[in-house]
C-alpha cells in the first residue's frame, strides 16, 4: 500500500501559516482541519518559531528607564508594557 506523499514546507512558509492562524480566532486543531494541515507538524513549527523569536528577543539591546523619580511622588501613575502577542502588563498607582 502506497502512502500519500507529503509536502515539505520551508520555515518561511510555516511563519506565514502561524501568522494566519494568529489572525484567526480558531483553535489550533480547527485551523489545521480547515486548512488540511497536520496538527502535530503545526504544533512543532509553532513551538520552534516561538522559541527562535524569543531567543532573538533575549539577544536584543534593551533600554531601561529609571522610575525612582515617579515612584517617590504622591501623584498617581499608569504604566503599560506591551510585551507582544497581544500581551500587556499594566501597572498603576492611585
Amino acid at each position: 500500500m502506497n502512502r500519500p506523499s507529503r509536502t515539505r514546507h520551508s520555515a518561511e512558509h510555516w511563519q506565514k501559516i502561524i501568522a494566519e492562524f494568529q489572525q484567526s480566532e480558531l483553535s489550533g486543531a480547527k485551523f489545521c482541519r480547515l486548512h488540511n494541515i497536520a496538527y502535530a507538524s503545526f504544533c512543532q513549527w509553532r513551538q520552534k518559531l516561538n522559541h527562535s523569536s524569543s531567543e532573538k528577543m533575549n539577544t536584543a539591546t534593551h533600554t531601561f528607564i529609571n522610575l525612582d523619580s515617579i515612584a517617590s511622588t504622591k501623584i498617581g501613575w499608569n504604566i503599560v508594557l506591551k510585551l507582544g502577542g497581544d500581551v500587556e502588563l499594566m501597572l498603576s498607582r492611585a
